[in-house]
């Protein structure tokens, strides 16, 4: 494919000699895991466009150009499609069950299908409503506490940051609290394809936990429906119940239509909330001075989730496809071309944000990317913010002298996934008052 850009290499300077061919570098490796934020830098002094022969694609870095193309019209999500196309006959059930699931996933989906399921969903995740949920958020953010409270040493992640979340999820979809081994069996399944695994075995995984989700969800929503219509309960504020209440609305989804979208938030928001809670947590212990801040004066958290999420955000990338040519610059990205665009590097360009590679409290109203922006704005954003003040209120009411108790720090090396494997950690119990 013939690009306006004849020769990427020429956009390498002398700051970026530290990696001398940065169109080979392979994102999802695990030594660019383990120390992502200095090639960042790489790439951003490259020019923050560069053309990636290994990946095929744009890597797009700096801020400004990353906040261009998420908002630019021709800039696509649905990057299903090529996979799709590359399909052989003998994996055409595993690629047909992907991309039935799939085809109804907000993130994969441009206007106008995009604009109905968000429409849809919306309701389910307005700021007021999702306010409304923080007492059930705190009790179980509460219970999660309880279970570890007397333990000297915890596995943060499974202990806590994903408790929280999937917890919540049970809550919101009407399920028992017993389901939560099994949201993250499933979790882990969907995110073997979804979030850029290198495991060879990745679409078959995820076809296969796609097809138990699709048979678990079809049923209960059956199940759900037929009791709200008998009386037998009555319908409450929870998601589900506001999808189904919404069915005959002229933007209501069909039955397939809310089990594909239970699929996407049951994966998604405990993935992406526990990566933010997890990542917030060690860099608040490797940084005991911003630490020290929020307990003094709990009112900081917001703010601090806001500084933690542009400082190492749970999600380092996200993928377009050009369905037209993109201008940033002096280079055009051409109508077919795939795009990686690096969030967390856009987080740290110093051109944007003073000593970006800092974790500073107050520093206004900067527009992280964390989340994304424009059209595909992360719709979960609001649960996940609650999710994380309210966490760590709890932790720093309850807890103290956090001590991490990994000598090796082990990064997911996901495409679409940065955080640790895990971990250990202990807190100490504040004194009773």
């Amino acid at each position: 494919m013939e690009h306006s850009l004849p020769n990427a290499d020429a956009h390498l300077t002398a700051g970026a000699r530290a990696f001398p061919d940065l169109a080979e570098i392979k994102l999802n490796s695990p030594a660019v895991a383990q120390d992502a934020f200095p090639i960042y830098a790489a790439l951003r002094e490259a020019g923050g466009v560069l053309w990636s022969r290994r990946h095929k694609a744009w890597i797009v870095s700096s801020y400004d150009h990353v906040r261009a193309v998420l908002l630019h019209p021709a800039a696509s999500v649905e990057t299903f499609a090529p996979v799709a196309a590359r399909g052989t006959p003998h994996h055409k059930e595993t690629i047909d069950t992907i991309g039935r699931v799939t085809a109804h996933w907000i993130p994969f989906n441009d206007p106008p299908v995009h604009t109905r399921l968000r429409k849809a969903l919306q309701r389910g995740f307005m700021p007021s409503s999702i306010a409304s949920h923080e007492p059930m958020i705190r009790a179980i953010t509460q219970s999660v506490l309880d279970r570890i409270a007397d333990r000297p040493e915890i596995e943060f992640l499974d202990d806590v940051a994903f408790q929280i979340p999937a917890l919540v999820i049970t809550e919101l979809y009407n399920l028992p609290r017993g389901e939560v081994d099994r949201i993250k069996r499933w979790s882990a399944g969907i995110a073997e394809l979804v979030l850029g695994s290198t495991n060879p075995d990745r679409y078959e995984t995820t076809a296969g936990m796609m097809r138990e989700m699709e048979e678990f969800f079809r049923a209960h929503i059956a199940e759900r429906a037929a009791a709200i219509a008998s009386g037998a309960v009555s319908g409450g504020e929870s998601l589900l119940d506001l999808l189904l209440a919404a069915r005959n609305t002229p933007d209501g989804l069909t039955h397939d239509e809310i089990a594909s979208t239970l699929i996407l938030i049951l994966f998604a928001a405990p993935e992406t909330t526990a990566n933010l809670i997890l990542n917030a947590m060690l860099n608040l212990a490797l940084h005991p001075e911003v630490l020290d801040s929020i307990r003094a004066d709990p009112s900081l958290i917001p703010g601090a989730i806001e500084e933690l999420l542009r400082y190492d955000g749970p999600v380092p990338a996200v993928v377009r496809v050009a369905k037209g040519d993109i201008a940033l610059g002096e280079t055009t990205i051409r109508s077919g071309d795939r795009i990686f665009l690096l969030l967390k590097s856009a987080n740290r360009d110093e051109s944007c944000v003073p000593a970006a590679d800092e974790l500073r409290l107050g520093r206004g109203r900067f527009q992280h990317l964390g989340f994304g922006t424009g059209l595909h704005l992360c719709i979960g954003a609001p649960l996940a913010r609650l999710e994380a003040k309210v966490a760590f209120e709890e932790i720093l009411k309850r807890f103290h002298a956090f001590e991490i108790r990994e000598s090796d720090i082990r990064w997911r090396d996901e495409l679409l996934a940065h955080s640790p494997r895990s971990l250990r950690i202990a807190m100490r119990p504040r004194a009773a008052a």
